[in-house]
């Protein structure tokens, strides 16, 4: 096989992988945030105690700011561990950080950012129970979960689009 060949099935093969690890994302999500969302309401009918919402919302923020901060380590870093191991001779150094670069960053996806968006849709679903206007209206308006329009499902899904940046370029670059 000539290196463009294996350049073009190992980009193939990429774009594949990709798409696998996106529908992997999506389906943990759709079930992990549904049955956290069920547990949310069953947890909120029986307590006694009901939470004050704006307790709800700093815990929210909290969380967001550190997913900031990580995503904004990260993500910047799989990116030029790429760009590293474009610029390394052939072999298994070359292969090994181009490998690294989307394995770090699935990793920040689904060990990182996956929860954080499914314990939002928790707290946002109990702040919606507490009766808040606010919280009230904006599920109204923007939907739960992936979203009402397609503008608010690219906007809560727009980290996806890095799988594909990442994973095709990273097995051009290890194996081709």
């Amino acid at each position: 096989m000539t290196e463009e060949a294996i350049s073009l099935l190992a980009f193939l093969v990429g774009i594949v992988l990709s798409f696998l690890i996106v529908i992997t994302y999506s389906l943990i999500y759709r079930i992990e945030s549904r049955r956290s969302v069920v547990r949310t309401r069953k947890e909120f009918e029986k307590s006694k105690n009901k939470p004050d919402s704006k307790e709800l919302v700093d815990g929210y923020r909290q969380r967001e700011s550190s997913l900031l901060i990580l995503g904004t380590i990260l993500i910047p870093t799989s990116f030029v561990l790429l760009g590293l191991a474009n610029q390394t001779t052939p072999g298994l150094p070359r292969a090994a950080i181009a490998l690294a670069s989307p394995l770090l960053y699935l990793t920040w996806l689904f060990f990182s950012q996956l929860p954080v968006r499914v314990m939002t849709d928790m707290e946002t679903e109990a702040v919606v129970l507490t009766g808040n206007p606010t919280a009230v209206f904006k599920r109204e308006l923007y939907g739960g979960g992936e979203g009402k329009t397609s503008l608010m499902r690219i906007r809560r899904n727009h980290w996806l689009v890095y799988v594909f940046l990442l994973v095709p370029p990273a097995l051009i670059i290890a194996f081709g």
